[in-house]
């Protein structure tokens, strides 16, 4: 069973888990990255963490 590496959640636990060589990722940190992306791209920013409290709720 799959498990995404960035919140940890099981493929049952979420709608869509992308599945790749090695890495697997859910559907809501897909959002989040986005969101980040779209941040980084519109106000120019530093570098943001990923903080996997953020897709636990």
């Amino acid at each position: 069973m799959h498990k995404c590496d960035f919140c940890g959640k099981e493929q049952t636990e979420v709608k869509i888990m992308i599945t790749g060589k090695g890495v697997d990722i859910c559907d809501k940190c897909v959002l989040l990255c986005m969101d980040i992306l779209t941040d980084e791209i519109l106000n120019d920013s530093k570098r943001i963490k990923f903080d996997k409290s953020e897709v636990e709720q």
